[in-house]
């Protein structure tokens, strides 16, 4: 029997990612934002087929009869572009806004006068306070004669040698002879930061995955695995694209004993 190819999934234009939540014996969903439609949706079954083996009358071992013992659904989706907590999604982890954060700010200036300016209010930096002497943050230029790296040192006194001071809000002060220079000086400097979203130590639970689309007829279809957990993913570097693994988890209403379902419908799609 054929399949008609109109009731193929053509494209994929929504999906959806919600975290479940259960709050004073309720369950709720929180959505991670979504920026763009994955670029892709796959569905692995992952199926543990089990196979009886016999003894042809020839004396070789052939398959007798197969059966399905199992199986381990998986859904990846892989996005052009990626957001913050889809990021955090990817960790197992969960983002959340923060005060009083420890971090770092970074700063480069050429140095060809005795001051850099402080950072205007907000800018990174704003939030730096005045450094002691003797600190440690990583202060550096490179000697215009060796080529070699020549750290800076922090004083709270007037600057000499390879000196110099950092006041609040990353007001900088050099020695004379390091403003003679014309060289490039760059710097970590530790700041806290008043407010700040983090990846929280809390884990991941369980998500729902839904998505939209059209099939070959152009008509809407649909797809929804409601209980699903993290599988290890992608990477999460410079390059925007970004990828998320789940296994889906046995669902009673999903209608196919599959753990999720795909429906196509003959009504248009309205946006």
């Amino acid at each position: 029997m054929s399949v008609d190819s109109k009731y193929g999934l053509k494209t994929i234009s929504r999906a959806s990612l919600l975290r479940q939540l259960i709050v004073s014996g309720t369950l709720i969903t929180i959505p991670f934002p979504v920026i763009v439609a994955p670029t892709t949706l796959t569905i692995t079954q992952n199926e543990d087929l089990k196979e009886l083996e016999d003894v042809s009358c020839l004396g070789e071992n052939v398959v007798a009869f197969t059966y399905i013992q199992g199986f381990k659904p998986e859904i990846s989706l892989e996005f052009s572009v990626g957001a913050p907590e889809i990021d955090a999604f990817i960790h197992g982890r969960i983002l959340a806004p923060a005060t009083n954060v420890n971090g770092f700010v970074y700063f480069e200036s050429i140095m060809n006068s005795n001051a850099i300016a402080p950072r205007v209010t907000g800018t990174a930096g704003y939030e730096v306070v005045a450094q002691t002497a003797n600190a440690n943050p990583e202060i550096y230029y490179i000697d215009p004669a060796t080529k070699l790296a020549r750290q800076v040192a922090i004083v709270t006194t007037t600057p000499t040698g390879d000196q110099i001071t950092i006041g609040a809000h990353l007001a900088i002060t050099l020695s004379d002879a390091l403003a003679a220079t014309g060289a490039t000086i760059r710097g970590w400097i530790p700041c806290t930061f008043a407010s700040s979203v983090i990846i929280t130590s809390q884990l991941l639970d369980v998500v729902t995955v839904k998505a939209m689309g059209i099939d070959f007829n152009g008509n809407f279809a649909g797809f929804q695995a409601r209980n699903c957990s993290r599988l290890p993913a992608g990477q999460i570097g410079t390059d925007p694209k970004r990828e998320v693994k789940l296994r889906i988890l046995p669902d009673p209403n999903d209608g196919t004993g599959l753990g999720y379902q795909m429906y196509y419908t003959t009504q248009q799609l309205a946006c």
